[in-house]
This record gives C-alpha cells, sequence and structure tokens, in this order.
C-alpha cells in the first residue's frame, strides 16, 4: 500500500511511504531521537538553566518526559525550510520554552490547572 503511513494489523503506524520515500517505525524513532537529543542537552545546559533559574527545574522535569518528535519537530522543519541543523536546534531551543509557557497558561485559562512541585499554584503559573 502506498500512502502516508501502512497501518500494521492493529492498526499502528509501522512504515512512512509517500511513494519515493519509506521508513520504518525503528528509523523514524531514531530519527527524531538523533534531533531532539542536542535540544535538550541545550535545555538543560548551565548556560541556558543560569539565566533562567525560577525556570530550570520545571524544564529539566518536563523535557525529559516530553516526546522526542515535539521536541525535533522545530528541528526538521527548520530543515525542512533550507535552513540548517544549527537553525534548526537554536529554533527549537528557544521554541519549547514557549511552548512549555503556552501550555502551562491555556491550562490557567481553561481552569485546567493542576498544581504541582513546579508550579504550585495559578498565581505562580502565571508569574513563572
Amino acid at each position: 500500500m502506498v500512502g502516508l503511513f501502512q497501518k500494521s494489523s492493529l492498526g499502528q503506524p509501522q512504515v512512512f511511504n509517500n511513494g519515493r520515500f519509506s521508513m520504518d517505525k525503528s528509523e523514524l524513532n531514531r530519527l527524531l531521537l538523533e534531533h531532539s537529543a542536542p535540544v535538550v542537552q541545550r535545555l538543560l545546559s548551565d548556560d541556558l538553566l543560569s539565566i533562567f533559574p525560577d525556570c530550570a527545574s520545571l524544564i529539566a522535569d518536563r523535557i525529559s518526559a516530553a516526546p522526542a518528535w515535539q521536541v525535533a519537530l522545530p528541528v526538521l522543519s527548520a530543515l525542512a525550510a533550507g535552513g540548517s541543523l544549527e537553525d534548526g536546534h537554536a529554533v527549537a531551543t528557544a521554541w519549547y520554552p514557549m511552548y512549555l509557557a503556552s501550555e502551562i497558561l491555556d491550562n490557567v485559562e481553561d481552569r485546567e490547572f493542576t498544581p504541582d512541585p513546579h508550579i504550585p499554584s495559578p498565581e505562580v503559573a502565571t508569574n513563572l
């Protein structure tokens, strides 16, 4: 079958196939991990964390649980738009904290905020 994804018998995508290019799930996972690892390393670097100490532990906690595709997406987008790998890493390093902030503020606005050790109240969330 030629399509965006071929499905296994369980209905899960196993192969990316657009007719010219094919990639199985393990190759795709490897690619995403390869492009997300440098971004995670930058986000956890002392240089960045010392600039934003109030956000350091939150970023460290959330980035460890983030799926690789979510971190790699800006890198792959930059490459697809003709940028360099370094451009993609810089964009993703700036984008992830903004994404995290928007998610937190959206939860506060939608009254779906759940306190955690980093953000104990909606007031702290909006000031972080």
